[in-house]
């Protein structure tokens, strides 16, 4: 009898821990649903990504002044201090591959976690912004 007990414990135990591994949670679902469309990536890694797919868009999201002393070659700017930054990004294509920079790496995290929200399909946001361009001594238009 106590075989029989200790058969049937281990037969319900492993039922039980199979049954909650494959159950989907909740927690699970709302990961999936709130998945983020931003990488973040170092400056050669960016360079690299540019170099190599065209097709990608250059967003510089400082303010006209600071883009108009120096900027990357081929950006467009989109100052994100400007009241109508919202607008203008919502006019862009959400299904675009955007990289996305500023002055040190913090407009561009606000303004990629805005992309984001708003559904944009892949945003690359460029740690360390173009200071860390320059510190990596790449080339910038000026």
């Amino acid at each position: 009898m106590s075989h029989l007990k200790v058969t049937f414990g281990v037969i319900l135990g492993l039922t039980l821990a199979s049954c909650e591994n494959n159950a989907p949670t909740a927690d699970t679902d709302a990961a999936a649903e709130q998945a983020s469309a931003i990488t973040l990536v170092g400056v050669s890694d960016a360079r690299k990504l540019l170099t190599e797919d065209k097709d990608t868009i250059l967003l510089d999201v400082r303010t006209p002044k600071e883009f108009g002393s120096e900027h990357l070659a081929g950006a467009e700017n989109i100052d994100f201090k400007n009241d109508d930054f919202i607008e203008k990004i919502s006019q862009l294509d959400k299904s675009k591959h955007y990289v996305v920079y500023c002055g040190s790496g913090k407009r561009s995290g606000k303004a990629a976690a805005k992309m984001d929200e708003l559904g944009f399909a892949k945003i690359t946001d460029v740690d360390g912004g173009i200071n860390a361009w320059n510190e990596a001594k790449l080339p910038v238009v000026k």
